[in-house]
């Protein structure tokens, strides 16, 4: 429980080196550009009229329709139709990887992608989407090459250059993920996640203060922008500024108010601020989202212990103890003298 017996454990850094993509970012969706009338046949008819490609364009269009709203498990069958139909198909195989990527379902996006590449070789979003995917596979090796691939065949891919930083980072290789972000924004100057990807690096490299810098940026573009928040709170609580860092964590529970890591952080922030009633309470709602999270009672029990609570203090201690973690000797003596207690 960190070096001292009264001391906070760091942040949590869940999450950080990561952007949730969104399908028309970081992983492109290939949209079909057919007239309003054979779109509505496919809906009305089921994809059973017409010749061949109209038929499986019909279907990659109603999938895509499904797809943007939300309902990617429903897009799934409309791209094995339009597939089943014209084998040689590239474009639903490419939307099929979208949407099982969206389902978390990474082994079959890579696999839908693979598909795509087979039937057209320098397809370049496929490769670039399928770097998003090695990277949610945690194979960021393999997502390099996938997004280096995609820069090969289009240089400027935006989305490519973006997934590069995002394996980079994941790597610990920040200066090469700045180069990459770097080179993502020169190409598309409004690409929120490539900012944010950027924040990411300047963290690695210990310069917080251009990872606010970026993460604002991201936000500008994005106000909505979850882990653009996120990170600009956690860089602030590395610079010190605990209160901007807790205006920071109140936008993101704003975006996503069920975020056991966000609360956890502010909750480090307060700590900071020798706020422990509100510490407290962000632990606490911590461990009300997510009951198994060891870190927010090892910091509860420090705040408890600080408030001279010693029995709850305990009580987190057990917590600690039946979730798997080994307390702080140090800390543990300090109670014990605090509060003796049979183990």
């Amino acid at each position: 429980m960190g070096n001292g017996h009264g001391t906070a454990e760091p942040q949590s850094r869940s999450g950080r080196s990561r952007v949730k993509t969104i399908p028309a970012l970081m992983r492109q969706v290939a949209r079909v550009a057919v007239v309003a009338a054979v779109v509505l046949s496919g809906f009305l008819c089921g994809c059973n009229n017409g010749d061949a490609a109209s038929e499986a364009t019909a279907c990659n269009a109603r999938g895509i329709v499904h797809a943007e709203a939300g309902r990617y498990a429903e897009a799934i069958p409309e791209y094995k139709k339009a597939i089943a139909i014209k084998p040689d198909y590239a474009e639903p195989y490419l939307n099929m990887g979208v949407a099982y990527g969206m389902l978390g379902q990474h082994t079959d996006e890579i696999a839908a992608y693979k598909k795509a590449i087979a039937i057209k070789g320098d397809y370049a979003k496929a490769y670039a989407n399928m770097g998003a995917a090695y990277n949610d596979s945690g194979q960021h090796a393999e997502a390099l090459a996938a997004c280096k691939k995609a820069i090969a065949i289009k240089g400027d891919h935006a989305g490519a250059y973006c997934n590069m930083g995002w394996a980079y980072n994941e790597l610990g290789q920040h200066t090469e993920a700045l180069a990459a972000c770097k080179k993502a924004i020169a190409i598309k100057p409004d690409h929120a996640e490539a900012y944010v990807n950027m924040g990411v690096a300047y963290s690695g490299l210990g310069q917080y203060a251009e990872e606010i810098a970026a993460c604002k940026k991201a936000v500008e573009i994005e106000p909505e922008f979850l882990d653009a928040y996120n990170n600009m709170g956690y860089a602030y609580n590395n610079l010190g500024q605990h209160a901007d860092a807790i205006a920071a964590y109140k936008k993101a529970l704003a975006i996503k108010p069920n975020s056991a890591e966000t609360y956890y952080n502010m909750g480090y922030a307060y700590t900071n601020l020798g706020q422990h009633t509100e510490a407290l309470a962000a632990y606490t709602k911590a461990i009300t989202i997510k009951p198994d999270y060891v870190d927010a009672y090892r910091n509860r029990a420090v705040t408890y212990y600080s408030r001279r609570d010693y029995d709850k203090a305990w009580a987190d201690v057990e917590s600690c103890r039946r979730l798997g973690y080994k307390v702080n000797p140090k800390f543990l003596a300090a109670l014990r003298k605090a509060a003796p207690r049979e183990e």
